[in-house]
């Protein structure tokens, strides 16, 4: 009986399909991949701004966007702004947490005072922005993340 069983394991070893060579790419390879982009993150401060106040109305509100902001210094630097284009950012309040995806739409002067080096405001947001955040426009500023989405 051991001798049957022990041919029957034999014969089983013959007829399983031979593992798969790992080939592991050449270096060559490797270095010709792109990079996969990192995650922009920046911390800071936003304002606010409403473009449709007054009888004012711009490109991207006529264009339909509700969710847009204008881009500060330090975002300006990370990203070129082309005139009547967009892209996006997620925006995430640090006070309640929620996050929205914005189209920056423009450039701003968001800043307290002049040639400040501490002053980390990052964008101006769109009411509309500060209500699906859950944050009042009585606050003035808001503590926020912001992630550049490739």
């Amino acid at each position: 009986m051991k001798l049957l069983l022990a041919a029957i394991v034999s014969a089983s070893a013959l007829l399983a399909p031979a593992p798969a060579a790992v080939i592991a790419p050449d270096a060559a390879q490797l270095i010709d991949q792109p990079e996969t982009p990192r995650a922009i993150v920046l911390d800071g401060l936003a304002t606010w701004f409403d473009a449709e106040r007054g009888a004012q109305s711009s490109w991207y509100t006529r264009a339909g966007i509700k969710y847009y902001g204008a881009a500060g210094s330090e975002l300006r630097s990370i990203k070129q702004h082309y005139w009547r284009t967009s892209w996006p950012v997620m925006i995430t309040s640090k006070l309640t947490g929620k996050s929205i995806v914005v189209q920056v739409v423009d450039i701003c002067t968001c800043y307290g005072a002049r040639n400040d080096a501490t002053d980390d405001r990052l964008i101006d947001l769109a009411p509309a922005v500060w209500a699906a955040l859950g944050v009042p426009l009585s606050a003035g500023v808001m503590q926020i993340e912001l992630r550049v989405i490739p």
